[in-house]
């Protein structure tokens, strides 16, 4: 790939990632932005990154000396050198001390020094491996077989991250070829590594001719083979945990708006059933209030006993029909239910009704009040069996037990109050009335 070529594409991708950074730039932490934004500068900088790893003694620092053509036995004129500095795990050590190498047409190659790895690095693991993720390529140095079994595991991590890797095996120039073989074979079998992977070199050789040329030629092939995808791979690796991140935000935000509607939906549903519940009540006051006005006019006005039963009969029926349309609870069989319940009360006036009009005028409007007062007693009734939801066959039973009772004993102190005034004949009449009403309620519990 030419140079030009190399630029154009570059410039290319420049332009489609600071695109896809402005969607998402609003919903990133602002670490995120940072790296990201560092990450995209790098590629418009067509800068190479190269991490340096090693173990300690492996003479590192050496070994990227001689890459530079520095003289490692004048240290004063040195490049890298090994200080408390550098070699102190810290997060300010993260790609800060980078060396520029070489100049590969566009592209800037900058190699970085890292700290000895020795037996603490799984304590400082976390800032090695962000040192990898902001490289393009890794470099690591060995010496000597990987003995150390805690430090298998962390060579592992930097060496299969996924990121083009160089493992140097240095110091070969006091190394026997044998051992030189050893080493190399130890490296192939603890990690995921090809031959060509590995480059044998002397950073600080005593004859002071180093022997750096196959990391040369193993830099030089990397960097010829990916070119922009070495930098490229790196700020799409960070765009996509940007993109993650900005995933997960937008997960977290979505969660807050969703529990918002939840909680605005559920007041608004209460506020509607309130509401309702309100007019239902409202409604049945003037249901049942309207239906015993009617009731008790007609009974009043009425002058032949138990003469207005059917009448009073529609005017029931039509104020539970009301009712249960009132609760959405309308259907025929509820209907005949809540009228076999009430049918008790019809029984028991009618029977109240042939007494009372033994008392012309007086006894009509005895006649009415009563009326009026054992259909406000229904309305209520089967409104509270509505409200508290009472529809299956076992509660009307239940309820309607209950009710006929309380009608018969309100017949019974009826049938004392009038005991001074009726002859025993039809007093007799009256209480054999209750007593069948009294039965009926037995069967029914029966």
């Amino acid at each position: 790939m030419t140079t030009a070529t190399l630029s154009t594409r570059l410039k290319e991708q420049v332009k489609e990632y600071h695109e896809a950074l402005s969607v998402i730039r609003e919903f990133l932490s602002q670490d995120s932005l940072a790296t990201l934004e560092e990450a995209l500068n790098r590629l418009e900088s067509l800068r190479v990154n190269i991490a340096v790893f090693g173990e300690t003694n492996s003479g590192k620092s050496a070994l990227l000396n001689s890459l530079f053509g520095c003289n490692n036995d004048e240290p004063e004129n040195c490049l890298f050198k090994v200080d408390d500095k550098i070699n102190c795990w810290s997060r300010d050590i993260e790609l800060s001390n980078g060396k520029v190498w070489s100049h590969h047409g566009d592209l800037i190659i900058t190699l970085y020094d890292t700290p000895g790895i020795a037996g603490d690095i799984e304590n400082h693991l976390d800032i090695a491996m962000k040192i990898v993720e902001k490289s393009d390529i890794v470099l690591y140095v060995v010496f000597e077989p990987v003995r150390n079994k805690l430090q298998v595991p962390v060579m592992k991590r930097i060496i299969e991250s996924g990121k083009p890797v160089i493992v140097v095996i240095n110091k070969v120039d006091i190394r026997r070829s044998r051992e030189v073989t050893a080493i190399r074979q130890d490296l192939l079998s603890k990690f995921k590594l090809e031959e060509q992977q590995i480059v044998e070199c002397a950073g600080y050789p005593k004859d002071g001719s180093p022997k750096v040329e196959s990391l040369v030629k193993g830099i030089t092939k990397l960097v010829n083979q990916h070119q922009s995808d070495l930098i490229d791979k790196t700020v799409r690796d960070k765009l996509n945990l940007g993109i993650e991140d900005a995933r997960q935000i937008l997960i977290q935000r979505a969660e807050r708006e969703r529990e918002l509607l939840e909680k605005q939906k559920q007041e608004e549903l209460r506020r509607y059933d309130q509401e309702k519940q309100e007019r239902m009540v409202m409604n049945h006051w003037i249901i049942h209030g309207s239906a015993s006005g009617a009731a008790a006019t007609g009974a009043a006005l009425s002058q032949v006993p138990g003469g207005n039963e059917a009448a009073l009969t529609a005017i029931t029926t039509l104020m539970i029909g009301m009712l249960c349309a009132n609760y959405n609870k309308l259907s025929r069989s509820l209907i005949w239910s809540y009228l076999g319940i009430i049918s008790g009360t019809l029984i028991g006036k009618t029977a109240a009704s042939y007494a009372w009009r033994f008392f012309p005028g007086v006894g009509n409007i005895i006649e009415g009040v009563v009326t009026f007062a054992l259909h406000e007693g229904q309305g209520w009734f089967i409104a509270a069996l509505l409200e508290n939801g009472i529809y299956s066959d076992a509660q009307l039973k239940s309820a309607g037990i209950d009710n006929l009772k309380k009608q018969a004993e309100e017949m019974k102190k009826s049938a004392k109050s009038l005991e001074r005034s009726m002859d025993t004949k039809k007093l007799k009449e009256l209480r054999g009335r209750l007593s069948t009403l009294e039965t009926k309620a037995r069967e029914a519990q029966a």
